[in-house]
């Protein structure tokens, strides 16, 4: 895996047509528009992650009630790609995400002084508790889509599919340290 790349990117929201509106996402707000959203991030994953390269999802994947559970597993299934998947609020925590090709599900991961969560800790939570043990300094995360955050006591990395120069494609984590850490992490040394 010595080539291999490391992406991250976060609520993609598959099959949720207010996201359209919500976000201003540029598709039509409609069950079509919704689909067309989908199908432009999977070819964008497509043209980006391939075989051997990992892509950490920061939750709020897909609505699982509004689609055909079966076929959205199939195309899901046949991303290239090792998935790592952070829930997010909108995950339905009763599904089992490894349906899905994740090899790992988790409710947030920490690396060194790097935390990999959905939520951006605007709050007191237990996810702020485990940021704030050991002095973390920086924060990949989602959740807010195309807001920016206000707080701005410690560094972050908005990775939603529509904030800023994302453009519903994973971006890349570059740190070659990083990297180096989250494949031994997830034994992909």
């Amino acid at each position: 895996m010595s080539m291999t790349k490391i992406y991250i990117w976060s609520d993609n929201h598959f099959f949720h047509d207010n996201i359209i509106k919500y976000c201003n996402r540029p598709f039509e707000y409609s069950k079509s528009g919704s689909l067309e959203c989908l199908k432009y991030q999977i070819n964008n994953y497509l043209k980006t992650v391939k075989e051997n390269d990992i892509c950490i999802f920061l939750g709020d994947l897909v609505y699982l009630n509004k689609c055909n559970v079966e076929k959205f597993e199939e195309m899901f299934n046949k991303l290239p790609g090792h998935k790592i998947l952070v829930l997010g609020n909108h995950d339905n925590t009763d599904y089992d995400f490894k349906r899905l090709g994740f090899e790992f599900v988790l409710d947030y991961f920490i690396i060194d002084k790097t935390m990999f969560c959905h939520y951006p800790l605007t709050e007191n939570s237990e996810f702020l508790k485990a940021f704030k043990d050991n002095n973390r300094n920086l924060l990949y995360h989602g959740h807010v889509h195309n807001k920016e955050v206000q707080n701005t006591d410690f560094k972050r990395i908005n990775c939603c599919v529509d904030y800023g120069n994302n453009n519903y494609t994973p971006i890349e984590i570059s740190d070659s340290t990083l990297k180096s850490q989250i494949l031994e992490k997830f034994g992909y040394l």
